[in-house]
């Protein structure tokens, strides 16, 4: 036993057990949520937290309420595990010649309409990878790359802090789509004209929609909104359907094909997004799987968007 290793168990208390306890409390928030209903298995865990803090001689958790908050030393043992955990992982799975698994996190609307179009291309080059999508909001992406609970993030460039790092994408930008005029009657006509009276499709409670709604009120135009969905998807089959107009991002605008006309609004630039790619280096230098996923995935995504403008 080298001298390292011979330092770190020199004293009980530690045990990939007792880590594996640990991780499914942090993860959880609390021994009561993580082993519902079984008394037995929370007394162990409480008992196996209470070693581990008593081996790194720190409190790894703050008791608040019934919840566990980790505190920083266990916010870093935490991110620690999670990558050992990950790597042992994707080793044994590759040693077994199995399915490797890589966690990507991202909006509703990104996994649809820009994750899930790459994935004939990426299973044709790296068919012993099965991606698990996640559907996250940005914070939730950014704390679980640096818990090593993701492997990938898709998320605006400007919510990638240190220590993560990220790959830029493209902008992600909002169109108002029409279904298909006449070219005479689009030289004749500007969007907000076409728009005046015709049934639209908007997303309800988002900003794109209240940014269009000033827009339509400042130009004493009435927008007529047929439908207030919940989802891009909604937006498109109403646009596809009923020949609703809508405003919907640049890359959702492909399902539609050939048969829709689009149009910038000045109004929507101030809501362009640019998109990354995001991934911890510490988490990814213990994965060889996550690096190559990342390296592919970064080339396709970056065509679709450059093809959607």
């Amino acid at each position: 036993m080298n001298q390292l290793t011979q330092r770190l168990f020199s004293k009980s208390g530690l045990s990939y057990e007792r880590l594996q306890s640990f991780c499914e409390v942090a993860a959880s928030g609390g021994i009561s949520v993580a082993v519902p209903g079984d008394p037995t298995r929370q007394s162990q865990f409480s008992r196996q937290i209470k070693e581990l803090e008593v081996f790194f001689e720190a409190e790894l958790f703050r008791r608040k309420r019934g919840r566990f908050e980790l505190t920083p030393a266990g916010r870093e043992l935490f991110q620690i595990v999670q990558s050992h955990f990950s790597a042992l992982q994707e080793l044994a799975d590759r040693c077994a010649h199995q399915q490797v698994e890589i966690r990507i996190g991202a909006g509703e609307s990104l996994l649809q309409w820009l994750m899930l179009p790459c994935l004939r291309d990426f299973r044709a080059r790296h068919r012993t990878i099965t991606l698990v999508f996640e559907n996250l909001q940005t914070e939730q992406i950014v704390r679980k790359l640096m818990d090593g609970q993701l492997d990938i993030g898709l998320l605006r460039q400007e919510a990638v802090f240190s220590p993560l790092t990220c790959e830029r994408l493209g902008q992600l930008e909002h169109m108002l789509v029409f279904p298909r005029q006449s070219p005479e009657t689009i030289r004749k006509k500007d969007p907000w004209t076409m728009l005046a009276g015709h049934p639209v499709a908007v997303l309800e409670g988002s900003e794109i929609t209240l940014a269009l709604e000033r827009d339509a009120t400042r130009r004493n135009i009435f927008l007529n909104a047929w439908l207030r969905g919940s989802s891009y998807s909604q937006l498109v089959e109403a646009v596809r359907s009923f020949g609703c107009a809508a405003v919907i991002p640049n890359l959702v605008t492909q399902a539609l094909g050939q048969n829709m006309s689009r149009f910038p609004l000045p109004a929507l630039r101030p809501y362009s997004r640019t998109l990354a790619l995001a991934w911890n280096p510490k988490h990814c230098a213990l994965r060889p799987a996550t690096l190559s996923s990342i390296q592919a995935l970064a080339g396709q995504l970056k065509r679709m968007l450059e093809d959607a403008k």
